[in-house]
């Protein structure tokens, strides 16, 4: 700041007055230890995780509607990244999430199972990826900036009827399967 001076005439006292000396622009900060941004990040490998797996499982449950849970899911992948990149974030699409890598390989030793063993193990990796990306959503709401409540609220709401599809849908082969 630069001081002003100036006299007044009537009473001759001093007044000073501080101008800036420059304007600064504001600096753009990335929030990379941002807890909220860190968990964006998870639900976005824990999303393409589900993709994967969807992927794999689709042999062993074709009349599952599996393309367009797989076609939801890229959906709300591109949305976290837009939601990580307001927030100032880097979106990272390659890192580990430990639940969808489980599920992964849970599908993956299924296969190699008898055909009703092996739709049972893709259907329940398949629901609990799906019931820890519901859990972690909803932390991520818990910390969430207003602004992107509503988001995170539509992805729980379409996580939830995933849900409840797998689980009718399994409901449903095991009843036509096992003699009552």
């Amino acid at each position: 700041m630069v001081p002003l001076r100036c006299l007044a005439n009537e009473s001759m006292s001093v007044m000073q007055l501080q101008l800036p000396r420059r304007r600064y622009a504001r600096q753009v900060t990335l929030f990379e230890n941002n807890s909220y941004v860190r968990l964006l990040n998870l639900l976005l490998q824990m999303e393409l995780g589900c993709i994967e797996l969807y992927q794999t499982c689709s042999t062993e449950l074709n009349n599952y509607r599996l393309l367009d849970i797989i076609d939801c899911h890229r959906l709300q992948a591109k949305s976290l990244v837009n939601l990580i990149i307001s927030n100032r974030g880097i979106p990272e699409h390659k890192g580990f999430a430990f639940s969808s890598e489980l599920s992964l390989m849970a599908s993956r030793i299924g296969r190699r199972l008898p055909h009703t063993l092996a739709r049972r193990t893709s259907v329940a990796s398949c629901l609990q990826l799906e019931k820890s990306l519901r859990r972690r959503y909803r932390q991520a709401l818990a910390i969430a900036p207003y602004r992107d409540r509503i988001e995170l609220n539509a992805h729980i709401l379409s996580t939830r009827q995933h849900i409840n599809h797998l689980q009718t849908r399994d409901e449903q082969d095991s009843s036509t399967i096992e003699p009552s």
